[in-house]
């Protein structure tokens, strides 16, 4: 097992009674964001760039990092047209606390050792930047078999989203192309403890009741 896969650069909290957390933001239509909310259920994708699972950018303490690259990733999908059978298809960022599980759960791919068996995939494979997801998912899968167990989240660092036409790049844009996220997998959705909504572009609470994930 790589060194690099032992837990780093989490957010942590350290209250009296509380346990050790990781904390991201989600962006997302409001039609989607309020079902979310009524139904504590986080909505999780099929794909995405290191497979299925529910994609949180991930921050420490500033949370205007994140907010910007959720945002973002809400204005790439509408571009796309991904909100447009929604009702109201307006920016709105979920801010997540979940719980941190056990290392053998929690796959940290944000070290060179990743970027390097990334690279030599892609290089024996003749794979190109599209291939990059399922390369990708196929060396996650590698390692959860190779260690026996199945990851409940995986950190990860992702493309940032690229600027849409008519809207300004932001400050996170320019900060790298590439950031970190949590993706929590169908196995690890009864870690995200907390998610609260923020008013997307504006970084104002909707509404100012937390709603707790624990099932």
């Amino acid at each position: 097992r790589p060194e690099g896969r032992r837990l780093k650069g989490e957010s942590i909290t350290r209250g009296r009674g509380e346990i050790l957390s990781l904390l991201g933001m989600h962006g997302t239509c409001l039609t989607h964001a309020l079902q979310i909310k009524q139904s504590k259920k986080m909505r999780v994708s099929e794909s995405g760039h290191a497979g299925e699972g529910a994609y949180f950018w991930a921050y420490e303490t500033n949370k205007r990092y994140a907010i910007e690259l959720a945002e973002c990733w809400w204005a790439f999908w509408k571009h796309k047209g991904k909100y447009q059978d929604c009702s109201d298809d307006r920016c709105a960022v979920l801010d997540a606390k979940i719980r941190k599980p056990d290392d053998q759960v929690f796959l940290d791919a944000t070290g060179m050792w990743f970027r390097e068996a990334l690279d030599t995939a892609l290089r024996a494979s003749k794979k190109t930047e599209s291939d990059l997801p399922a390369v990708t998912e196929f060396l996650i899968q590698e390692l959860q078999e190779e260690a026996k167990t199945q990851f409940h989240i995986v950190k990860i660092d992702i493309k940032t989203p690229s600027v849409i036409k008519g809207r300004e790049q932001v400050v996170a844009q320019i900060v790298s192309r590439l950031a970190s996220a949590y993706v929590v997998k169908k196995s690890g959705l009864d870690l995200i403890q907390d998610i609260d909504l923020v008013n997307g572009e504006n970084n104002e609470r909707i509404d100012g009741e937390s709603s707790s994930e624990n099932k």
